[in-house]
């Protein structure tokens, strides 16, 4: 599995292409490979693969210093994942020297120092699955998904010190912060691992809004299904969201708790040939 993240810069050892400053920054695109276990850079104009980080450095010795207990886990999460799940969200600095990675089965977030090619810290996650992160936007506090343990971990990232812990719908999924930086939307999307029609089981999905400076819960939103992708405008008003067995989005007023649209989108011939 491919996962996309954007940065302003990063601070590659790679010469600066024409026209960059001299500081060694240059804009990139960042794909954090789940399989393999690295994270390429891709030039921010021109997509030109720059070349790739490894994650997972430290793989051989995190497995063998699992209990019998977080092996069987390991294995159980990787089964449900369908196969290996390294690279979860990944997010750089501001000033593009630390790559941060949410590493998902192996239940930790870690920092590599990009220039010295060395692992800065590494943060065991509550439970047995780390998921998607995001990056405050001053850079000093990352906050993971723990998904096995209902909670979102807020993490410091100059240590990788615990900050906050904070309760969340069953299987917390992403974790996205406000235009303006004062909040935080944690998604859940519920146990996934049962099928359709145990929906009833599968527990809260919620969009949790907490605080971003006190960690406080200020709201929370409950849907029918999980909460997939979402995007919040601006004004703080309205979130459009892929919900689990929707295929399309809805609209959604933040401010009565109501969706407002539900806009279906049409399969392609490959997708209408599918049965269930």
């Amino acid at each position: 599995m491919l996962l996309l993240g954007t940065a302003a810069a990063a601070l590659l050892m790679l010469p600066p292409a024409t026209g960059q400053a001299a500081t060694g920054l240059r804009d990139v695109v960042l794909v954090g490979n789940s399989v393999s276990g690295s994270v390429s850079f891709l030039d921010g104009h021109t997509f030109a693969n720059l070349g790739s980080f490894n994650v997972i450095p430290d793989l051989a010795q995190r497995l063998a210093a699992m209990n019998p207990v977080e092996r069987a886990a390991y294995a159980i999460v990787r089964q449900q994942e369908g196969g290996d799940r390294f690279a979860d969200d990944v997010y750089l600095s501001p000033d593009g020297r630390t790559l941060y990675v949410s590493r998902g089965n192996l239940d930790d977030v870690v920092a590599f120092d990009l220039a010295g090619r060395t692992m800065r810290w590494r943060h065991q996650v509550a439970g047995f699955k780390a998921d998607h992160a995001a990056l405050s936007p001053d850079g000093t506090r990352l906050i993971v998904s723990a998904t096995t343990v209902a909670r979102a971990e807020v993490l410091d990232t100059a240590t990788g010190a615990l900050v906050a812990s904070v309760a969340t719908g069953t299987y917390p999924h992403a974790n996205d912060y406000s235009a303006d930086g004062s909040r935080i939307y944690n998604s859940s999307i519920g146990i996934t691992a049962l099928p359709r029609v145990l929906d009833f089981a599968k527990g809260d999905k919620l969009v949790t809004v907490i605080d971003a400076h006190t960690f406080a819960v200020l709201r929370t939103y409950r849907f029918a299904e999980g909460i997939r992708p979402a995007v919040f405008t601006p004004d703080g008003t309205t979130m459009y969201a892929q919900l689990s067995y929707l295929n399309g989005f809805v609209e959604y007023n933040l401010v009565t708790g109501r969706i407002t649209r539900t806009v279906p989108m049409p399969f392609s011939p490959a997708g209408q040939a599918l049965s269930p």
